[in-house]
């Protein structure tokens, strides 16, 4: 959701750009500050929201005898995860767009996107209940649906860096390993290329009207 809002910010705009220009610093280097402040800026919000569970979910459900900093570890990893994940997805998203749609076919089907991306985020949390009656950390087989819904890719890592987890949850945490790979791959490509398309477009831009969209 954080990533969603600040959709806008995930690339410079052309104020930034004739501030930053003028000076003695390089392309690259802002590059690389955007993209590590965007990744902290996510990675901050991603530990905030869950710090609290990752510490009292454990204590007040683990079993006598169980390992409480194992399942702390796990539930955190589960948790920034899947935010990390979902981040990259997101940038992945518009970086796409971005390079494949003119200028300005981009400009006015880009809120389209945002809207249609937090309308997705937002019904994923709500399903949840739906689909949570469909796992099983001991299940021998995997349901379908399973496999389409990403927030239970990041349970079946839950269970299975718990140790507890079954065949189903094992398949489950493998689609999420590679989830995070491919997003992390894909994102770093796309927010690349878009970066250095969007400085050529920004710059060659012409200032907006003062009546335009805001």
């Amino acid at each position: 959701v954080v990533t969603v809002v600040e959709w806008d910010a995930l690339f410079p705009d052309i104020r930034d750009y004739r501030i930053l220009t003028p000076l003695p610093v390089r392309l690259r280097t802002l590059f690389v500050a955007k993209f590590a402040a965007l990744l902290l800026f996510v990675l901050f919000f991603a530990l905030m929201a869950s710090a609290g569970s990752t510490v009292m979910f454990p204590v007040t459900t683990g079993a006598p005898g169980t390992n409480i900093f194992r399942f702390a570890g796990a539930h955190g990893t589960a948790l920034v995860g899947a935010a990390l994940f979902t981040f990259c997805l997101l940038v992945t998203l518009q970086g796409v767009a971005m390079n494949l749609l003119p200028c300005r076919w981009f400009r006015r089907i880009s809120p389209l996107i945002q809207l249609s991306a937090l309308v997705t985020v937002l019904l994923g949390f709500f399903l949840f209940p739906k689909m949570s009656p469909l796992l099983d950390a001991r299940e021998m087989q995997l349901h379908p649906a399973l496999i389409w819904y990403p927030p239970v890719w990041f349970v079946g890592l839950y269970h299975s860096l718990t140790g507890l987890a079954g065949p189903a949850m094992r398949k489950l945490a493998a689609i999420a390993i590679t989830a995070m790979a491919v997003g992390a791959v894909s994102c770093l490509l796309t927010y690349t290329l878009s970066y250095w398309r969007h400085v050529r477009r920004t710059l060659e831009a012409p200032p907006a009207a003062a009546d335009g969209p805001g």
